[in-house]
């Protein structure tokens, strides 16, 4: 048994990290979220950006595969808009259905199957195709979303994912470690 001093040290170092999530939305209704969702220590895997457009390796078709494939397995959800960057992706994804419609589809079930399914295409890739080898974490463990609140915000987020690729030469996040091929 541990002693209130032990336990008093042990919660002081775990830090918690801030939630991302809204607190107090419900992910399972109706609704239009902006993702992105970073490769694991930013490193450059799914193509290049030149003159302001992507150039997709075969890494970054099969992300562009999954995720449009993600209505198929859920057909819940809709892809709205997308750009898939060298070490990160974007896009709009659309929930469909209410709670009870959906039998408790939310948010986080897409975007599980997408990272998990993206994850092992990438690791049968590294040993039948020669892509760039990885610790065997390809995403980041969390993602961002943004819920796109009406017709306003929807519009911004789309220009700002069509516009993404041209704002890569300003990126700081392109300076990581570029382990893409072409």
């Amino acid at each position: 048994m541990r002693s209130s001093s032990s336990l008093i040290d042990n919660h002081a170092t775990n830090k918690r990290r801030k939630p991302l999530r809204a607190e107090l939305w419900d992910y399972s209704q109706p609704a239009i979220y902006h993702i992105t969702i970073c490769v694991q220590d930013r490193e450059s895997r799914f193509g290049v950006c030149h003159d302001s457009l992507m150039d997709l390796s075969a890494a970054g078709l099969m992300v562009e595969e999954e995720l449009l494939a993600l209505p198929d397995r859920f057909p819940e959800v809709g892809i709205d808009t997308y750009v898939i960057m060298p070490n990160h992706i974007h896009f709009l994804i659309e929930m469909n259905l209410r709670r009870k419609e959906a039998g408790g589809l939310d948010l986080s079930r897409p975007i599980q199957a997408f990272k998990s399914l993206t994850t092992r295409r990438y690791s049968q890739g590294v040993r039948e195709q020669g892509w760039p080898q990885y610790d065997g974490i390809l995403w980041q463990k969390r993602y961002y979303e943004t819920i796109m609140r009406n017709d306003k915000w929807l519009a911004r987020h789309r220009e700002y994912l069509l516009n993404n690729p041209a704002q890569w030469a300003d990126d700081p996040e392109r300076f990581h470690k570029d382990s893409s091929i072409s």
